[in-house]
């Protein structure tokens, strides 16, 4: 689990985007009160 400090929830959401787009996994956010929670999931295993 990873916490952001962040001033706008769109920047988080855009933040988790690029996250999940480098690591090629799964990104949930959650944002409240200007922190995201970002929960990091692996995505799909295609490949053993």
């Amino acid at each position: 689990m990873m916490v952001l400090d962040l001033d706008r929830e769109d920047e988080g959401v855009r933040v988790a985007q690029q996250i999940a787009t480098k690591l090629q996994k799964v990104v949930t956010v959650r944002a409240a009160d200007r922190v995201a929670l970002i929960r990091v999931e692996p995505a799909k295993r295609s490949m053993h």
